[in-house]
């Protein structure tokens, strides 16, 4: 009787194990799917949004203290981290500032924390907030040519960002392809073909609609330094704030050196950290702009922050057109871009399929490791509770038929996966479609090459969850037995 007590406890314990095992197995999975998610892709997020971005009709400062609607570029300064300020510790070794917060150990040696500063907006280029208007087009309203004229009804506006010419309806006129920024008087020409916006008593913004070989002004984009080609990325130089960068016991002895902190490019697409289809429109000092934030006031009485190199740096305000789409790809509707768009749409639904089948098995997870819990917490206290017989037949009938019901969840599951499998199944053209895709630039061309691979894999990740959940239904139908 013991000796079959005692196998029955540990078939129950290795079932629990291999149970759970799966779970997390299948979980995992779940993770994978999320993470590669197209929704989720910023390349591929910053090409939609840069194909449904609407081109400038007018550029103006705003007056009587109104703001901005749309901003000419939007730019979050990122903010100071808390500091922990030793150098009037009784520690020898630790009299610097150090980053982070302090710890117990470093109040004890004297050291006080610093207060760090939230983000803010800092939209002042040349000291002026500068507002836009938008046209009502945007890349899908344009035709791509190659060589001849616009069709008729359609004129010259600009070039993508491969100088390809893009023709715009006329009767909504050409979007802005020309700014500059300059400091001298306008000549005749310039009053001629632009029109001009003060920024201060020193600078002047020119824009215009006129300059048919130049690319329109879609996107601009704030940079330290040349604009990383990864769209989640920011090029800064925060070598103007001086600490140690780490706050462990390492840095408390002295042993580590002062923090450049530099925020660097460090993804690449092939050999290429930096997006060249930007070109640069206009630099300036990083301390007027920060002055002219009013970043400068609120930083400059911090110990560990060194104006000198604000000074040294500069800070540059960069210009993008419209991404090239080949033009023989848009006369293609499988190919052309509002086709990719509804297929990433496709892609998306899928994927919300899967979170919602990713969601559905946490909660029966979580519901399991409950029961299990609780199936322990009886089986090991039945005997100090002095729990009656007919009681515990009730508590064994109860896990039995929650056994039962996890079986259930579990069948509902796998029929949810057959169906969104059944769905990829439908959409799988667009793995080639997208693997074999050369309708862009390089950058372009890898994003949805990548969206490709992530979507065969998706197919792959749904027969493994499919598998794991039958085998997992299978162990739930033995264990019912069992019991």
């Amino acid at each position: 009787m013991l000796e079959t007590k005692l196998i029955y406890k540990i078939f129950l314990c290795f079932s629990h194990i291999f149970n759970l095992s799966i779970f997390i197995f299948l979980l995992l999975i779940t993770a994978k799917i999320r993470l590669n998610q197209v929704q989720e892709n910023p390349y591929i997020e910053d090409i939609v949004h840069n194909w449904f971005s609407k081109g400038i009709e007018e550029i103006y400062i705003p007056k009587n203290g109104k703001k901005c609607e749309t901003y000419l570029f939007t730019r979050e300064w990122e903010g100071l981290e808390p500091a922990c300020d030793c150098r009037k510790s009784f520690h020898h070794g630790s009299k610097n500032i150090f980053k982070g917060k302090c710890s117990i150990l470093k109040i004890f040696m004297g050291c006080q924390s610093m207060h760090g500063l939230d983000k803010l907006f800092s939209n002042k280029w040349k000291g002026a907030e500068i507002c836009v208007r938008h046209t009502e087009t945007n890349y899908f309203d344009s035709i791509t040519i190659i060589d001849g004229e616009c069709p008729k009804k359609y004129t010259l506006c600009g070039v993508d960002s491969k100088n390809f010419p893009l023709c715009f309806p006329k009767k909504t006129g050409c979007p802005v392809n020309k700014i500059k920024i300059s400091n001298g008087p306008m000549n005749n020409h310039e009053k001629k073909h632009f029109k001009s916006v003060i920024l201060n008593d020193d600078w002047i913004l020119q824009y215009s609609n006129s300059f048919y070989n130049e690319t329109l002004a879609i996107d601009l984009k704030y940079s330290e330094g040349r604009v990383c080609i990864n769209p989640s990325e920011t090029n800064l130089k925060l070598n103007y704030i001086k600490y140690k960068s780490e706050s462990d016991l390492s840095n408390i002895l002295g042993s580590a050196n002062i923090n450049n902190q530099t925020s660097i490019c460090s993804t690449k697409i092939g050999k290429f950290n930096y997006d060249e289809r930007y070109k640069s429109l206009d630099s300036s000092s990083k301390f007027k702009y920060y002055l002219d934030n009013d970043i400068m006031q609120k930083i400059e009485n911090f110990p560990h922050i060194n104006s000198q190199e604000l000074i040294n740096h500069s800070v540059y305000l960069y210009q993008r057109g419209y991404l090239y789409w080949s033009p023989y790809c848009r006369k293609n509707e499988n190919l052309m871009p509002e086709k990719i768009v509804e297929d990433l749409l496709s892609i998306v639904q899928i994927e919300s399929y899967f979170a919602f089948a990713g969601g559905f098995l946490l909660i029966i997870f979580l519901l399991y490791v409950i029961l299990i819990i609780a199936e322990i917490l009886f089986r090991y206290l039945a005997e100090d509770l002095n729990i009656k017989p007919e009681h515990k037949e009730s508590y064994d009938s109860f896990f039995k038929n929650a056994l039962s019901g996890f079986t259930i969840l579990l069948l509902t599951f796998s029929i949810l996966l057959i169906f969104i499998i059944f769905v990829l199944t439908n959409h799988w053209s667009l793995v080639k479609k997208f693997n074999d895709l050369k309708c862009g630039d390089y950058f372009t061309n890898k994003a949805f090459n990548d969206v490709g691979k992530n979507l065969n894999d998706m197919f792959y990740y749904g027969a493994e969850l499919f598998l794991g959940s039958i085998i997992l239904c299978s162990a739930m139908i033995l264990n019912r037995l069992i019991l």
